[in-house]
């Protein structure tokens, strides 16, 4: 798999998801000067949205974070919906997912403006701690875990969110699951302490 390092990139979602899943993989970092030639291979390929991550199996490339990450869960046969009307839910989700991270991603990762939080965070927290409650169980299924739970978690961590849950006991208790669940407490470590160390070196 081929990502870039930063909070606001979107690698580790993929990476969540194939540590969950226990499948094996190598997360390159890929930094300017390669991405030319990883460029010209997606485009040999007739991948002309060049973006990363990008996820490589046997040789094939896979494109764009969440069809990758629907394209693992139908392939898998789990991390997705049992109906029709599931995997419309989910991919609703996935999508209101994609408007948040619009909101941020080009934010000064250090310095959120003062009423970032109060103008866009609060408002994804509340449409998502109602989610949350719809069913028994930490997830957005209810005990079921899903594709969409990731990419809400990393949300939570990239739009610095982790801290603002007091009064939202359904993602409160969805932040616990998640981090506990057995596969992900290293992967969950190691980001966080990843995370850290390119703020700490940033802010030199």
């Amino acid at each position: 798999m081929y990502g870039l390092y930063s909070s606001c990139h979107l690698g580790e979602n993929l990476a969540l998801m194939l540590t969950e899943a226990g499948l094996p993989f190598e997360y390159i970092r890929v930094k300017s000067t390669e991405y030319k030639e990883l460029k010209v291979r997606l485009e040999e390929q007739n991948i002309f949205s060049t973006t990363v991550p990008v996820l490589e199996i046997d040789g094939k490339f896979f494109s764009k974070t969440v069809p990758t990450m629907r394209y693992l869960a139908r392939k898998l046969g789990k991390y997705g919906g049992s109906t029709d009307e599931e995997w419309q839910h989910l991919d609703a989700l996935a999508d209101l997912c994609n408007d948040w991270r619009e909101k941020y991603c080009r934010l000064d990762e250090l310095n959120f403006p003062e009423d970032h939080f109060e103008k866009v965070t609060a408002g994804y927290l509340s449409i998502f701690e109602k989610t949350y409650g719809v069913h028994e169980g930490p997830y957005i299924l209810g005990e079921e875990f899903t594709f969409v739970d990731i990419l809400v978690y990393r949300h939570l961590c990239d739009d610095h969110a982790k801290t603002h849950l007091d009064d939202k006991p359904h993602l409160k208790a969805f932040l616990t699951a998640i981090e506990k669940r057995p596969n992900l407490v290293e992967r969950v470590a190691f980001t966080n302490d990843e995370m850290e160390q390119f703020f700490a070196q940033a802010k030199q």
